[in-house]
């Protein structure tokens, strides 16, 4: 039944609210394209008809909605939205002598802010309940929920499909009923559910090439590594999933190709990719997948390397500079020998030819400086890698380092440093740390191949002692026999270099005076008095009031070796006095003398004793003197002294 009707109002109105908050009836008047309007009830017979549009704070005149959210009037624009300041508020803030003028305190409308947030998007409708404002925002199901500042929540409406949501209606038992083009959807809001559970992204195939050759295929949702890939197959595909069931058809992904990508890709609902003409070098392939409530899953990765093109290899490039140089010899020498066709009867080509074998010698000269400065230098950096002189002392004692590269750089070398590892007692009071270790070893070769063995397995020796903390001489020797194998790629084929060491390594105990020592072909001398509780070992030679004891090592090298058992381990009870020597086998093997023989290990034994009574400085001077005597007789072949035949090390250290 029509009751009334309003002839001043002819707009195409959109959304009706009523505010009853003031003394009188407002109703509000959303329209199309014109603005909005408000009607001001006195009673029912008399009413105020107010129109506004952007020229009083809207953004535009289409489609304005009003709602109500906490007893407040809103009004939904598409930039957001607005909140209405009245007369009466206008008023309030203006001087008494301008509030009877109607032009002066118009209503306008401003920003809204929810909960001091500004809101800047359109929302078709909102319906305003006890906890929640729910709300249509730009397609989006979803409230603001108070209890949480006013947190924007569509978690429980995603996996809706409703179409447009027309309108709300909450109940008072906490149920909102959602009405939408589509279908109807009931909510209930003392129902909870967690929304954050996590979840991992799997990584299900990886193929490589234009013929798809598989390369995993699976289930791994941890980090995955593959091996080389030839560089003719650098195409590389990739298929990945998330077990997340909830909405999976809006399942989002993004992923990054480390070694090419430095951020991640943008969400996408691709559950695969594919990357095209790869560099060689290192990758790893990097997934996670977002579900539809937006919780992203843990990581997954794969690995994998693509190799170099042959023609981009390190051996390629030497047969390009190989090649190169051939080519410029090849000029070279052709115009050479035009030039020299042409002259050779002119003496001046003569005295050319001399000058430049003069420049010839220079250069030569010249480049043999340079080679020798280099293998000084490379002397200085052996020298540096070696134990320093002041912790020697401070380490070892009395003691003696006798050290004769037989060139400049030396395959010879000793080692030491102190340790203190769990399970030792502390620092003595001499501060010396509980395990001394001591050696001396004999690489393969000498000279500059030499010095490179030594310094390599000096650099073995501190990661398996400093860093790794085995202090076993044994398990030393093993690991460093390990690595060793490992660095060479010693495979112990038939013909393959046999590079590696020969050694002589101690663990002493400051505390115990226990000694552990293990070897590589090269044994421990011991020398005590006669008196004292005898040693077992493999050998012992008498001499006036001492013996001297050798333990002999095992007889394998630190290199692969046709029958590669672990070292032997052996334990020998010191007491003061006590003298032990470490060494290679340079001293006992060099030729001198009035027969041109070698030195000899019993010689080099009885050497030891006969200056056992000298203090180890002078030991060591008075060693050194008779080996270089030994050296000085004249070898009767070539009228020369006789020389050094290879590098010398001797320790000698007094308990």
């Amino acid at each position: 039944k029509k009751v009334a009707e309003i002839k001043d109002i002819f707009e195409e109105i959109v959304r009706f609210e009523e505010d009853t908050t003031k003394n009188y009836s407002e109703i509000w008047m959303g329209t199309l394209l014109q603005g909005v309007i408000r009607i001001q009830y006195v009673n029912k017979a008399e009413y105020k008809i107010d129109k506004y549009n952007s020229l009083d704070g809207l953004v535009d005149n289409a489609w304005v909605l009003p709602f109500k959210i906490n007893n407040k009037m809103v009004f939904s624009q598409r930039n957001g939205l607005l909140q209405f300041v009245d007369e009466e508020t206008i008023k309030s803030q203006l001087p008494d002598s301008l509030k009877n003028n109607p032009e002066f305190y118009r209503g306008y409308f401003d920003l809204y802010k929810l909960n001091n947030k500004i809101l800047n998007s359109f929302y078709y409708v909102i319906e305003d309940s006890k906890d929640k404002v729910y709300a249509n925002l730009d397609g989006d199901i979803g409230f603001f929920d108070k209890a949480n500042s006013y947190t924007w929540n569509t978690n429980p409406f995603c996996i809706a499909d409703i179409g447009k949501a027309n309108v709300f209606y909450h109940e008072d038992n906490g149920v909102c009923w959602i009405g939408g083009d589509d279908g109807l959807l009931k909510f209930d809001e003392n129902k909870s559910k967690n929304y954050s559970i996590n979840f991992k992204t799997i990584i299900t195939k990886v193929s490589c090439g234009s013929n798809d050759s598989l390369l995993y295929s699976g289930y791994g949702s941890c980090s995955i590594k593959s091996n080389n890939i030839d560089y003719n197959f650098n195409t590389i595909n990739f298929s990945f999933a998330a077990p997340f069931y909830e909405g999976q058809d809006k399942t989002q992904y993004s992923y990054m190709l480390v070694g090419q990508d430095t951020a991640y890709s943008l969400w996408n609902k691709e559950n695969h990719v594919v990357f095209t003409n790869l560099w060689e070098g290192n990758y790893v392939f990097k997934v996670r997948a977002k579900n539809i409530y937006g919780v992203i899953s843990s990581e997954s990765s794969f690995g994998f390397t693509i190799e170099s093109p042959w023609y981009r290899k390190y051996w390629a490039y030497l047969i390009y500079f190989i090649v190169l140089i051939v080519i410029v010899y090849l000029i070279v020498r052709l115009n050479s020998n035009r030039l020299i066709a042409k002259n050779k009867k002119l003496e001046k080509i003569i005295l050319e030819r001399t000058h430049e074998i003069h420049e010839k010698n220079i250069e030569l000269q010249t480049q043999k400086e340079e080679i020798l400065d280099s293998i000084n230098y490379a002397r200085r950096i052996q020298k540096a890698v070696l134990p320093d002189d002041d912790l020697t002392i401070n380490w070892l004692g009395n003691h003696f380092v006798i050290f004769k590269p037989k060139d400049i750089v030396s395959g010879d070398f000793y080692w030491a440093t102190q340790i203190t590892t769990m399970g030792h007692a502390p620092l003595t009071t001499r501060g010396h740390a509980p395990l001394l270790i001591i050696s001396v070893a004999d690489c393969t070769g000498h000279g500059v191949p030499g010095a490179f063995m030594s310094m390599l397995c000096i650099s073995f020796l501190n990661e398996v002692v400093l860093k790794e903390k085995i202090v076993q001489p044994n398990w030393i020797l093993n690991k460093v026999r390990n690595m060793i194998i490992e660095s060479l790629k010693q495979k112990g084929v038939s013909g393959e270099q046999k590079d590696g060491m020969d050694i002589c390594l101690c663990v002493y105990n400051n505390n115990t005076k226990e000694l552990q020592y293990s070897g590589a072909n090269n044994p421990l001398y011991i020398v005590r008095n006669k008196d004292k509780e005898q040693i077992n070992c493999d050998k012992q030679l008498e001499y006036n009031d001492l013996v001297l004891y050798e333990i002999k090592g095992d007889g394998m090298p630190i290199a692969i070796y046709e029958s590669m058992e672990p070292f032997t381990l052996h334990s020998i009870k010191l007491i003061e006095g006590d003298t032990i020597y470490l060494f290679s086998d340079g001293f006992a093997d060099q030729f001198g003398g009035p027969k041109g023989k070698k030195f000899m290990y019993k010689s080099f034994k009885i050497a030891l004793m006969e200056t056992q009574n000298s203090d180890m400085a002078q030991q060591g001077k008075l060693l050194d003197k008779k080996i270089e005597d030994w050296k000085a007789f004249v070898n009767k072949e070539n009228n020369r002294s006789y020389e050094q035949i290879d590098d010398i090390c001797v320790m000698g250290v007094k308990v």
